[in-house]
């Protein structure tokens, strides 16, 4: 139990930190990358993805912690595209595999989405 508040705590500071890079960049309706990304990309178009991700967060409609905007798409950025995939295949916007890439079938959910809300 010590272990879990200790981690709770530690998630709690990363979250906060996370907040403060994060609040340069004001989350009105986001813009939408243009090109097919995966892990492994490195570019300002993998920071407009995450900035989506943690929009769709900030708005509740997906559960997870928000990304650090840097334009790394690693591992966390991932496995928030895959939990975001799965909330919009069940919307109905999404149908493809929930693989956790960004390509033509991500951004055409995201686009209806973001235009239905």
């Amino acid at each position: 139990r010590t272990i879990s508040k200790g981690w709770n705590r530690f998630l709690k500071m990363v979250q906060a930190e996370l907040d403060k890079l994060n609040k340069k960049k004001k989350l009105g309706k986001p813009s939408v990358p243009s090109k097919t990304l995966v892990k492994g990309n490195t570019d300002a178009a993998v920071e407009t993805l995450q900035e989506l991700m943690n929009w769709f967060i900030s708005k509740g409609l997906i559960k997870a912690v928000k990304l650090a905007l840097d334009r790394s798409f690693g591992p966390a950025t991932k496995k928030v595209v895959k939990i975001w995939q799965k909330a919009a295949k069940k919307k109905g916007y999404y149908t493809g595999r929930v693989d956790g890439d960004f390509g033509p079938k991500s951004r055409k959910a995201a686009k209806a989405w973001i235009a239905d809300l």
